[in-house]
């Protein structure tokens, strides 16, 4: 792995995330499994690489190739449960 990411919870809902830093510098929460996701224009969600990159994707499924997909943390942004809610 070219990233280190940073063990911490989510300050809304309490799920365990990694703080990853991206290759342009940018810190995004994600989620800590890891998934596989098929880039896609539509924003489903971003999706954060080993090697850093930031990509916009929806999760893989059985009828997505197998030369589509790819592997990432989902940011844990558009994945939260408690997604802007005020503390």
């Amino acid at each position: 792995m070219n990233i280190r990411p940073i063990h911490t919870k989510c300050r809304n809902c309490g799920r365990p995330i990694f703080l990853v830093k991206t290759t342009k510098g940018k810190t995004l929460p994600c989620d800590r499994a890891e998934k596989m996701f098929v880039i896609s224009a539509s924003h489903s969600g971003r999706f954060v690489t080993q090697s850093g990159e930031v990509y916009t994707g929806t999760l893989a499924t059985d009828g997505d190739k197998d030369f589509d997909r790819m592997a990432g943390w989902p940011c844990h942004n558009d994945t939260c449960p408690k997604r802007g809610a005020k503390k």
